[in-house]
């Protein structure tokens, strides 16, 4: 059986990237960071996942889930529609932007097959578990948005956090 554990915390990009901002009532920004947010769901989902005798598989999900906020599509995305940068440009114009389809290439990349378990609960972590194909939605099943590599190459540059990638050791 595979062993899977997840490395410290001692080093971490630029806490400047951001995963939600909100403007207050006094026109202030409320701003939560993305580092912060990835290790507070880190631990939220190990503890519910430890339920099942399985805290690291939950971990690593909430490690994961959003690391396509750390794209610039979706920095410059956050910032301008949420007023915090104004001036942010954002690529292709107004609309969402996929931040689920990184963390669960990276799960895939990570941990092979394996990581499809953690890929379906990605991706679906806003919309729901996508199907692996669809014929109605094609664009949206597992299967095609884990063949756009552009969702990984777009946060490469950033680089994943240090204890973002598992040590994996079988026994």
């Amino acid at each position: 059986m595979d062993q899977i554990s997840v490395s410290d915390r001692s080093e971490s990009p630029s806490p400047n990237y951001l995963a939600h901002v909100r403007r207050n009532a006094d026109a202030s920004f409320m701003i939560h960071h993305l580092e912060d947010h990835l290790r507070a769901v880190e631990d939220l989902a190990g503890e519910f996942a430890s339920s099942f005798g399985h805290p690291v598989w939950g971990r690593l999900a909430g490690l994961w889930h959003d690391l396509g906020k750390y794209s610039p599509a979706f920095q410059n995305y956050i910032a301008r529609g949420s007023g915090f940068d104004p001036e942010a440009h954002i690529e292709g114009g107004k609309g969402r932007v996929n931040h689920s389809s990184a963390g669960a290439l990276h799960a895939v990349k990570q941990l092979g097959g394996k990581g499809r378990l953690l890929a379906y609960l990605i991706a679906g972590h806003h919309a729901g578990l996508p199907d692996w194909h669809s014929d109605e939605h094609a664009l949206a099943s597992l299967s095609q948005r884990l063949g756009d590599e552009q969702h990984l190459q777009a946060i490469s540059k950033v680089g994943i956090p240090i204890g973002c990638a598992p040590t994996i050791a079988s026994s």
